[in-house]
């Protein structure tokens, strides 16, 4: 009865192939019997229609009928796929594909998928001639390679909401791909996922949490980027060499900027940091040498080696918070004046051709260099290695974020013999009193109004939260 039925289902196939000439419609009752429905018919079909259930043996004979004979066109839209699956290596061999060292690609165009599949196996298309896709609703996970080097497909992929991870390569050396829309609910992103694509933007929604090395990289047709405050693993130059890049934004959330986050994104002039930042990375922009101007925010502890060499800035602006610059971290033959609002001078990455003592982090600029820094740290900073070989300091109010008119009217003064400081911003609790050469002379506790400190009469800078007074 069983094999009647078979037969059955044989003749009905025959007859869609006759119908339709090279379309063929196999209606198959159990797994691995697709290659005995098609029958004599393998070297006759280009789009071939599957409904019923299919195995791994199947997805074998369907990969047999692309590479010997006529098949480019497969749905598998009323296919029930084993494991709601795509096999490994369903549409690629490499013993047959691969010939004296050149790849032969498979003429596969176009693939339906069913809705209820769950997961894409690893360089399950690669290689293939696919033109566009379209995912299932119900895909969660795109493996390894899965679409690695399509260089026929084009347009736009829309990765369907559910889908949480996309693992290393997946589209990787897709040179004709332009878009990509990522969904709400993604997870992950593997190294070099989107590596030397044709994408033009991408903006990564918040809630991704990991993205591996080089993502993007090589991609040079991207103009814009986003990427979320979510992010905890980051690997090296997620965009590294995307050379149409011009703008980028940070997350709300994210500490700190990735390591050659951006190197060599020569087009790039912009870049938005969130307030959240407490460290750039190193080569984060490095080469970047249409950047020109960056808005580093307070809050910044560390800006590492070779952060930002060879970005053409006139001028650059050290928030207060900053405690340590890299090697070569803002090196640059076009820096005419910085602006370093840090009460003492951030410690330097060695670079000992420059300096035996610590280098600097602005390469070989004039030592007649301006700098301007707060009003009472002149010493501190002629003493720190890496700052002491310039001689043009500047002291002055002149700058936000350390001592600014707008800024509420903190005090610090004598009186009966004990330093007085008067502290007018509600958030701030602790005092750090310093001598000129930057000792710690005292920690205190404070609230909204006066506090007295006993110290020995002198001269002190005296800090509360981004407020620096210097008391004499």
């Amino acid at each position: 009865m069983k094999r009647l039925f078979l037969l059955v289902a044989v003749a009905i196939s025959a007859v869609a192939l006759r119908a339709e000439g090279v379309k063929f419609e196999a209606n198959v009752t159990e797994p691995g019997q697709l290659l005995t429905v098609i029958g004599d018919n393998v070297d006759k079909i280009d789009t071939l229609v599957v409904k019923g259930p299919v195995n791994k043996d199947d997805f074998a004979t369907m990969w047999h009928e692309c590479f010997y004979g006529k098949l480019t066109v497969i749905d598998l839209k009323e296919a029930q796929i084993e494991g709601q699956r795509i096999p490994d290596y369903a549409f690629y061999n490499s013993k047959s594909q691969i010939v004296e060292n050149k790849t032969i690609h498979l003429k596969l165009r176009k693939i339906v998928l069913p809705d209820n599949l769950q997961e894409i196996g690893s360089l399950a298309f690669c290689r293939t001639e696919l033109e566009s896709l379209e995912l299932p609703s119900g895909l969660k996970t795109i493996s390894n390679s899965a679409f690695l080097r399509c260089y026929s497909l084009t347009g736009n992929v829309v990765l369907p909401e559910g889908l949480t991870t996309l693992e290393r390569g997946c589209f990787q050396d897709c040179h004709e791909l332009q878009g990509v829309e990522f969904p709400s609910t993604l997870k992950s992103i593997g190294n070099a996922a989107f590596y030397q694509t044709a994408i033009k933007s991408v903006i990564l929604p918040e809630g991704v949490e990991q993205l591996g090395t080089e993502v993007f990289a090589g991609s040079q047709e991207i103009e814009e980027a986003v990427i979320p405050g979510t992010l905890k693993e980051v690997g090296y130059a997620i965009f590294g060499t995307c050379t149409a890049m011009k703008k980028l934004t940070l997350g709300e959330g994210l500490e700190t900027v990735p390591e050659g986050l951006a190197s060599d994104c020569i087009a790039l002039e912009e870049v938005k940091f969130p307030s959240t930042i407490k460290e750039i990375g190193k080569e984060a922009f490095y080469n970047c040498d249409k950047l020109i101007n960056v808005d580093i925010p307070e809050g910044v502890t560390t800006i590492d080696d070779i952060a930002f060499y060879n970005c053409d800035f006139e001028k650059i602006v050290i928030p207060s918070t900053v405690l340590y610059l890299g090697k070569n971290s803002f090196y640059t033959s076009t820096l005419k004046a910085i602006y370093s609002k840090a009460a003492f001078a951030p410690l330097c990455g060695g670079n000992d051709d420059i300096n035996a003592m610590g280098g600097t982090p602005f390469g070989a600029i004039s030592v007649e260099t301006p700098i301007y820094i707060p009003i009472g740290s002149k010493a501190n900073y002629q003493a720190t290695a890496g700052w002491n070989r310039f001689t043009n300091f500047i002291e002055t109010n002149d700058f936000s974020g350390v001592v600014s008119a707008d800024l509420p009217a903190s005090r610090a003064y004598w009186k009966d013999g004990s330093l007085v400081v008067e502290c007018a911003g509600a958030d701030v609790d602790k005092c750090e009193i310093y001598t000129l050469d930057g000792r710690l002379a005292a920690s205190v506790s404070i609230g909204m109004g006066a506090t007295e400190v006993a110290l020995p009469r002198g001269s002190y800078i005296v800090r509360m939260g981004n407020e620096v007074l210097k008391i004499k």
